[in-house]
């Protein structure tokens, strides 16, 4: 029965209390019906409510179990459901089903888990292949460390993992030869599909990853994240911050590119044909770069004229493009990860002239199987399939280019965002990066929509050169080539 019938027979029957149609008494009682009917209504399904699958308090439910917001109602309703459903556990296929099931694609690797090998340091058994993958990166990961009550130092044999009763999180850069040789054993990574390939997260929803690797994970070991966290952001929110590069050695920056926590910038000095890194003071900022830790290496042996740089996730490899008569990339290897000054050529190129004579850029995909080049005489990008990821001589070319004349006519610089779904360009007709959105990512053949959010830089450079990106997407570093500076600008998360 409706609560108007309950009311009204509530009412004296006198002929004033009468409920004619449309009168203002009708309507009161009306409104005032609904109301209690919406409250019966809800009581009556509040035994939905006990269950992920059908609660109508989802976004309650996302907060008791610590989970963001983000995504369609079935994807919350399935991250929440595999929360929800959570059992017992802390083997690495545990820890990584339960990351993966609520939507984070990373893999969970327990270093000495090798059915070869009983040896439980890394220093027992020097040649065993993920110890000195792990070598490789050891200063670009991410490490989650609490205890009960107090901070502690990131590989100290105090510090413990996995207590989210005080969610302390700590990022820092870090050496994973400072861990005491005993407790190699209390490690586990996160990581992407080919260890130690890094996985990618979207920035924002960092703290529920963060959350969920302190909640699941062992609180007796140490846990290790080679993980990048991504964004893409309106372009429009832009604001020009600083500039730099007066005081180092570089005289002609047209690229720079970083380390995967923004500890160290590498800039291409195209004056004098030299890579140059620097440590930064502060993560991705280039006024913090430390003139005091240069470090170098010459490119013009390969190439007089070299245009751009490019890494490999772990900086063993470095790649440079160069448009010196044959216009080529060539592949250097750091036998030092990251410290340019250990580079060697590898003898290994491809020569791009047959695709454009005047490369201005190059990129490669986060999985290291595409590698695209942006041409200044045809105005396109160019790209090649590697076989054999990050392995230059098993590239060929991929298709016959596709034309950004429509983002400036004058193209010399272009990212990718981690997850290769957007494309920013720059140019000098325009002075502005601009932004494409791919049909498929890392594949600009399939299909760019020019997007309307830009930035212009034409007040801060009318020569801008390379365009870089950080992982998430919040800042933005111009080269101003001749004008001997490079530029940043903040971009809201």
């Amino acid at each position: 029965m409706s609560f108007f019938n309950t009311l009204r027979h509530l009412l004296p029957r006198a002929k004033a209390w009468q409920l004619t149609i449309d009168s203002t008494l009708r309507q009161f009682i009306s409104g005032l019906a609904s109301s209690f009917d919406a409250v019966k209504d809800f009581i009556m399904d509040v035994f939905d409510d006990l269950w992920p699958s059908s609660t109508r308090e989802l976004t309650a439910w996302e907060d008791q179990f610590g989970l963001g917001h983000e995504g369609t109602t079935a994807e919350r309703r399935s991250r929440l459901d595999a929360a929800w459903s959570s059992t017992g556990g802390q083997s690495p296929s545990y820890l990584q089903t339960r990351l993966r099931d609520a939507g984070f694609d990373v893999y969970v690797y327990d270093w000495f888990d090798d059915p070869y090998t009983t040896t439980k340091t890394p220093t027992d058994n020097p040649g065993y292949s993920i110890v000195n993958l792990i070598r490789e990166v050891r200063t670009s990961f991410y490490v989650y460390c609490s205890t009960h009550t107090t901070k502690a130092t990131c590989g100290s044999a105090e510090a413990t993992c996995g207590r989210v009763s005080d969610n302390v999180i700590t990022q820092k850069a870090y050496d994973q030869s400072t861990i005491p040789v005993a407790n190699y054993e209390y490690v586990n990574y996160i990581a992407g599909p080919a260890f130690p390939e890094r996985a990618l997260v979207k920035s924002s929803r960092r703290q529920e990853f963060e959350i969920m690797v302190l909640r699941y994970f062992p609180q007796y070991q140490w846990t290790i994240a080679l993980v990048d966290f991504w964004g893409v952001n309106d372009l429009t929110t832009a604001t020009y911050v600083s500039n730099s590069v007066a005081t180092l050695a570089v005289v002609d920056p047209v690229d720079i590119k970083w380390k995967p926590l923004g500890d160290r910038a590498y800039i291409l000095d195209a004056s004098t044909g030299k890579v140059y890194q620097y440590d930064a003071g502060t993560a991705w900022s280039i006024s913090s770069l430390d003139e005091s830790t240069v470090g170098s290496f010459t490119l013009t042996t390969q190439n007089a004229t070299p245009k751009a740089v490019f890494f490999n996730y772990n900086g063993t490899k470095m790649y440079m493009v160069g448009d010196t008569a044959p216009a080529s990339v060539f592949q250097y290897t750091l036998s030092t990860p990251w410290d340019i000054t250990t580079a060697t050529y590898d003898t290994v190129s491809l020569n791009v002239s047959t695709e454009d004579t005047s490369p201005e850029a190059l990129n490669i995909s986060h999985d290291g199987s595409v590698l695209s080049i942006l041409g200044l005489t045809n105005t396109s990008i160019y790209q090649y399939a590697m076989s054999t990821p990050w392995d230059l001589s098993t590239a060929s070319l991929d298709g016959s280019g596709t034309n950004v004349s429509g983002a400036d006519a004058t193209p010399t610089g272009f990212d990718f965002s981690l997850d290769g779904g957007t494309l920013y360009l720059i140019g000098q007709t325009n002075d502005t990066v601009k932004k494409y959105t791919l049909t498929t990512a890392w594949d600009v053949s399939a299909g760019l929509t020019l997007e309307a959010d830009t930035v212009d830089v034409s007040s801060e450079t009318g020569t801008p050169e390379g365009v870089t990106f950080i992982p998430d997407g919040t800042k933005l570093h111009i080269c101003g080539g001749t004008a001997d500076k490079i530029y940043q600008y903040n971009i809201e998360d």
